[in-house]
């Protein structure tokens, strides 16, 4: 079997196959795919190599062999282009002079081979010999006389190379792994077998080997990357129409499911084509002859001029269609739809059709209606905003609120509404809730006001909503006067005030007895001393002065204990503001036992006090916080009136937490409900036959407003304790 014309034949024959098929390609893309030319260009001129090349291995004289090696320069030129062109239009990465360069010198070394004797490769061949070549005989160059302009075709295939290179380096560098595996297929494929063949064709110029030439087969290496790269590309876009057919499918079931109509108006022929739910949307029997003034004939009357004019401004400029009108049909009531359509132009302007959809937006509209009136019969006053704070939409309580009316307020600025000294500090309040739109409470922790027609203020709480619409971002204000809120507030807080005197007044009209008493005893000591004095004085013997001095102090003690007494209950009785300074818990708990010692005693109770001697202070208010522990003693006191004289015993104990300081008040009396013991604290709620149950209500409100807690439980011994916590200043400060 003669291998070499089968190997030569069958690589001619597949590069014409190739080339043919390659043709064809680049005229079914009706000429938009230059690279698929240039691979037919390719395929097409390597056959011609080849049996150059074939007829160099047949060839009996030198003549005759150097002949056709002049001639294979020109079908190789003609590749080397295509391979140019190739490279230029399926990377798109090349440089434009690199290919230039290489044009320039293929055409030289083209121009030199034809411009003179022999080839640029060889002035004259002397002599040839038979050797073996894929078990046959074939002509090879034994003596030959080389051309020195052949350095020139060397220097063209280096440059080659470099212009390949580069452009499937930058091809490379794009990123992507269709895009590399396509640098490094086509483009190290094209560089290794030019490679292949100029060093093949330089040692056999040079008469460095005994070969014949193969460059054939070597461009043939070249094109097999190049045709598999262009399959995988025609294989793709062959997905790709798929996958847009697949598309256009989903588009059109998407757009039934979304009850959207699709249509086109064929302006020169007056034509509409439109979708099957675009006939019952517009409620058009026959598709076939609907006309842009059958179109017009289903529009309400009020908006058929107004969408006429709309849609011929959109031809004559060229601009989107967009329009909302009515359609009336015909036992189906008026249906709202939004329509949207763009104007297609031929090549000198003209307009010639225009495509876009239509969907039925009733429900939403109605939505907005039902929404408008809502926000219409809020009873707080609406305010929508735009980006620039201009009022775009207010409601009626609005108009109640400030004494504008609704034509006063749209379009202006809701800084109107704005006290002047707050004006300045509201546009950067703005910008900050546009970048970071959110619901939330403007003025947290503030007190608002806003600013009437008349010019008063109105204190006013605002809750401002973000609203993402078509037109951007807006921000509706719901804006609440709190007028009468707050007076009903302040008569709260009076006659919870009221409450709490009143009820440190009825402590102490239990305590009066032993007041009494305390007041008594100091003024009886005063009262024998005073008269001691007396005596001392009308002696006519010399007066003890020693004596008398000591008689002044017990005086001037007994009237400071005295006057102690009066003084904490004039604190106690008397009305005021509560004033938080710091103080100690212990001191409040001494203040309040000189008060009750007298009690206490009378009752036969004793007093263990276990108090912390690092305590530190708390804030609040000494005269509330003195009724809590009253309360909190007299209680425990009461509980204990029916137990044996010697177990009435009142533990009194102050300790600190981590961040609190806990009194805790201890009783060995009958205890707390057993089922739930946090009923002694609610309103009402009493074990006393003569107690409203008001007292420790009041304690835990006080406690409340201090930020501490109060609670109580039953001892397993017997009794029960109260524990008051509050928070000291050091771990305000921490």
């Amino acid at each position: 079997m003669n291998w070499v014309a089968l190997v030569w034949s069958l690589s001619a024959g597949a590069s014409l196959m190739l080339g043919g098929m390659q043709l064809l390609i680049w005229f079914k893309s009706h000429r938009r795919a230059p690279e698929t030319l240039a691979l037919a260009i390719i395929a097409f001129a390597m056959p011609g190599v080849a049996f150059c090349e074939w007829q160099m291995m047949n060839s009996q004289v030198s003549a005759q062999y150097l002949q056709f090696v002049r001639w294979a320069h020109a079908p190789g030129f003609v590749m080397l282009m295509g391979i140019v062109a190739f490279v230029w239009f399926h990377f798109r990465t090349a440089t434009a002079w690199l290919a230039w360069a290489v044009v320039g010198l293929r055409a030289l070394v083209l121009v030199l081979n034809f411009g003179g004797p022999g080839s640029i490769g060889f002035k004259e061949i002397t002599t040839l010999k038979q050797a073996s070549f894929l078990g046959q005989k074939v002509s090879m160059v034994a003596e030959a006389v080389p051309n020195s302009w052949n350095h020139i075709t060397e220097l063209s295939v280096l440059v080659f190379v470099w212009y390949v290179a580069d452009a499937s380096i930058r091809l490379w560098r794009t990123g992507g792994h269709g895009v590399r595996r396509k640098a490094l297929l086509v483009g190290g494929g094209v560089i290794f077998f030019l490679m292949v063949a100029g060093v093949h064709s330089s040692l056999i110029h040079a008469q460095a080997i005994n070969s014949p030439y193969v460059i054939s087969l070597a461009f043939f290496g070249i094109l097999l990357p190049m045709a598999h790269e262009i399959s995988h590309d025609v294989l793709g876009a062959s997905r790709l129409a798929d996958s847009l057919r697949q598309a256009q499918e989903q588009t059109k079931l998407a757009a039934e499911a979304a009850n959207l109509a699709l249509w086109t108006w064929d302006i020169s022929k007056d034509r509409i084509w439109v979708t099957d739910s675009g006939l019952s949307m517009y409620g058009v029997e026959n598709g076939k002859d609907v006309t842009i003034e059958r179109f017009f004939e289903t529009l309400h009357d009020q908006d058929r001029g107004r969408v006429r004019q709309s849609l011929n401004q959109a031809i004559k400029n060229g601009i989107p269609f967009a329009e909302t009108y009515r359609v009336v049909r015909a036992g189906a009531g008026v249906r709202w739809i939004s329509a949207m359509g763009k104007v297609e132009s031929n090549s000198d302007g003209s307009p010639t059709f225009m495509r876009g959809i239509s969907i039925d937006i009733t429900q939403q509209r109605r939505a907005e209606e039902r929404t408008a009136l809502v926000v219409e019969a809020a009873p707080n006053a609406m305010i929508m905003v735009n980006h620039s704070a201009i009022m775009m939409l207010v409601n009626k309580q609005t108009e109640l609120v400030f004494g504008y009316t609704r034509e006063e307020l749209l379009g202006r600025s809701i800084e109107m509404l704005i006290p002047g000294r707050f004006r300045d500090g509201h546009s950067s309040l703005q910008r900050h809730f546009f970048k970071h739109p959110e619901t939330r409470a403007m003025g947290a922790g503030r007190s608002l006001v806003a600013l009437r027609k008349d010019g008063t203020e109105v204190p006013v709480e605002v809750g401002l909503n973000p609203i993402e619409t078509e037109d951007g971002l807006f921000v509706l204000a719901s804006i609440v006067d709190v007028s009468e809120r707050m007076r009903q507030e302040r008569e709260a807080a009076q006659l919870s005030a009221e409450l709490t005197h009143l009820s440190r007044v009825s402590l102490l009209g239990q305590l009066a007895g032993s007041l009494a008493h305390e007041l008594n005893q100091p003024l009886a000591i005063i009262l024998s001393n005073a008269e001691a004095a007396e005596q001392m004085l009308d002696e006519e013997s010399a007066l003890d002065v020693p004596e008398l001095s000591a008689i002044l102090k017990d005086i001037i003690s007994e009237d400071l204990r005295a006057g102690g007494v009066i003084q904490s209950l004039r604190k106690l009785l008397k009305r005021g503001e509560v004033r938080l300074q710091p103080l100690s818990l212990n001191e409040v708990i001494l203040s309040v036992l000189r008060l009750v010692q007298g009690d206490l005693n009378a009752r036969n109770i004793t007093v263990q006090k276990e108090l912390s001697s690092d305590l530190p202070p708390v804030k609040g208010d000494q005269v509330q916080l003195q009724q809590v522990v009253l309360n909190l003693i007299l209680n425990a006191s009461d509980a204990m009136e029916k137990s044996p004289a010697e177990r009435r015993v009142l533990r009194l104990v102050s300790c600190v937490n981590e961040r609190t300081v806990r009194v805790s008040v201890y009783d060995n009396g009958t205890g707390l409900p057993g089922e739930d013991p946090e009923s002694v604290f609610r309103a009402f709620s009493t074990t006393k036959e003569q107690g409203l149950g008001l007292g420790l209500s009041i304690c835990r409100s006080i406690v409340a407003a201090h930020q501490g807690s109060i609670w109580c439980e039953n001892l397993e011994e017997g009794g029960a304790v109260f524990h008051l916590e509050l928070y000291h200043t050091e771990s305000e400060s921490s």
